[in-house]
C-alpha cells in the first residue's frame, strides 16, 4: 500500500533508516520501487547482509551507504555490534568497492561511529585507520551513555578532545572527515550537571551524520559534480 501510494515524483534521492534496511522485506522492496521511478537510495546499514546482490544495487543506484562499524577494533566492534562480525562487515564493504569500481559509479562509502561507553576511546583510532578499512569518509555521533561515561570522567573529556583533535591534525583526509557530530556530545557533557532531570538533557542524535555526500571515484571526477 505504502509503494502503490507514495508519489515520490518531487524527489531526487530517498534516505532510509530505522532497523537494518536489508534485514526488513518491506525495506528491499521499497528500495526496489524508489528505483524503478528513477531515484537514489540510500541508507545506514550495519553491513552484515551485503550480499553480492546488494552490493550491485547499493554501486548502482545510491549516493552513498552508512555502515554502523562502531569501532576501530574488531574486539570492540564485536562487543558493540552484538552478533555482528568484524571480517564479514569488512569484506562487505571491499564488496561494495568491487562493484562500484567496476560500474564507475560514484557511491560514497561511509563509515559510522555512534559513540558509547564501550568505543568512545576508539573515536581516535577510527579516524586514522577508516581509509585502511575500506571507507572513502567518517562520521560520528553518541549515545546518552557516552555523555554520561564523559560525565563520570572529568579528565575523560579533555583527554579524549585533545586525541581526537591531535589525529584529526594528522591526517591527511581531513575533507573526508565529519566530525560535527561530536559537537552535540561535548556540548551534551558540558551543560550536564549531576542533579539535572534526564528528561530535560540533550538527546542523542545521528542526524549530523547524514549530510550531502560527494561522489567518489572516476563518475565524479568526470562530473565535477559535489552534492
Amino acid at each position: 500500500a505504502l509503494r502503490l501510494n507514495l508519489d515520490l515524483g518531487p524527489f531526487q534521492s530517498v534516505e532510509m533508516e530505522g532497523g537494518e534496511p536489508l534485514f526488513i522485506k518491506s525495506a528491499k522492496e521499497f528500495f526496489d520501487y524508489a528505483v524503478s521511478q528513477g531515484k537514489k537510495v540510500s541508507f545506514l546499514s550495519n553491513g552484515t547482509l551485503i550480499n553480492d546482490e546488494w552490493a550491485g544495487k547499493i554501486a548502482r543506484h545510491s549516493r552513498f551507504i552508512y555502515i554502523s562499524i562502531n569501532a576501530a577494533t574488531r574486539e570492540t566492534h564485536e562487543l558493540v555490534n552484538v552478533g555482528s562480525r568484524w571480517e564479514t562487515v569488512l569484506k562487505n564493504v571491499r564488496r561494495i568497492r568491487k562493484y562500484r569500481d567496476a560500474l564507475h559509479s560514484g557511491t560514497v562509502i561511509q563509515g559510522h561511529m555512534t559513540l558509547v561507553r564501550e568505543n568512545i576511546k576508539e573515536a581516535p583510532l577510527f579516524i586514522k585507520k577508516f581509509k585502511a578499512l575500506g571507507f572513502d569518509r567518517a562520521c560520528f555521533c553518541h549515545a546518552d551513555s557516552a555523555v554520561k561515561y564523559l560525565h563520570e570522567n572529568t579528565q575523560g573529556i579533555i583527554d579524549l578532545k585533545e586525541e581526537i583533535e591531535t589525529a584529526y591534525s594528522a591526517s591527511k583526509n581531513k575533507a573526508d572527515i565529519n566530525l560535527s557530530g561530536l559537537t552535540p556530545l561535548f556540548k551534551a557533557v558540558l551543560r550536564r550537571s549531576p542533579g539535572e532531570n534526564a528528561e530535560n538533557r540533550p538527546r542523542s542524535s545521528r542526524e549530523t551524520c547524514f549530510q550531502p555526500a560527494r561522489p567518489v571515484g572516476p563518475r565524479a571526477e568526470r562530473s565535477g559534480e559535489d552534492q
